[in-house]
């Protein structure tokens, strides 16, 4: 609670990830919740909510900063009320235990204007065509975890993108099955991680990537990666 307005702003209801879900929350979350309109913190990862959908009321918590649903096997349709959360900072939908849910666009993710770090690894996105278009209109965002969502498109080049402070990008185990190059990822100087690994991509290394000169660390192992290594890395 605020030690000066009393109201609930934190509720941390996480359990242990490496323990089994004997003892995890379940069962329906109750629309009590959005009663807390002052909610800046909401924890539930690692909870056992059986493949039950995300309620759609989460997105009226308008306070909400750090939204944490990651492991706590949620299933169905990511609510696209979601995009309300106009002060979220952070969010990590990550389902890298069991569960699937899934979103068919990510319109919604556009809104999140002061979003910093999203992670939705392991959710199921094969449908979201506008997801370069939604991650690079996010003129806030540090770092960007998609990793295993099945992702299936990518395009060549951006017009536009407020993509100004990305620092990791993390796409890894996906479908893309096209060339690494031409790519829209190639023009930000601002990233340290990148990791392309085990996602279709073929051809041969772009000579863009010796301009990145922030890279620290980038992976690109597992794809049918061809020709010379540019002599600028």
């Amino acid at each position: 609670c605020s030690n000066t307005t009393s109201h609930v702003v934190k509720l941390d209801l996480h359990d242990d990830c490496g323990r089994t879900y004997y003892s995890a929350l379940g069962g329906e979350m109750s629309s009590s919740l959005v009663g807390l309109q002052h909610l800046k913190h909401l924890d539930l990862s690692c909870n056992n909510f059986s493949s039950a959908s995300i309620p759609n009321f989460i997105g009226s918590l308008k306070s909400l900063e750090y939204l944490n649903l990651s492991c706590a096997v949620f299933g169905g349709r990511i609510p696209p009320q979601l995009g309300n959360l106009s002060k979220l900072v952070y969010l990590d939908l990550n389902s890298d235990c069991w569960g699937s849910p899934y979103s068919e666009s990510l319109s919604w993710l556009s809104r999140l204007s002061s979003l910093k770090y999203l992670d939705m690894s392991f959710t199921n996105l094969s449908s979201a065509v506008d997801w370069i278009h939604a991650v690079s209109s996010l003129p806030l965002l540090e770092i960007v975890h998609l990793k295993g969502s099945d992702l299936r498109n990518t395009i060549g080049s951006l017009i536009h993108s407020n993509l100004t402070t990305l620092q990791v990008l993390d796409i890894q185990w996906n479908s893309f099955h096209s060339a690494i190059f031409p790519n829209w990822f190639w023009h930000i100087t601002t990233l340290t991680y990148l990791d392309l690994s085990a996602s279709g991509f073929h051809g041969p290394i772009p000579y863009e990537m010796g301009n990145m000169t922030s890279l620290e660390q980038v992976y690109i192992v597992f794809n049918n990666i061809t020709g010379l290594i540019p002599p600028n890395l």
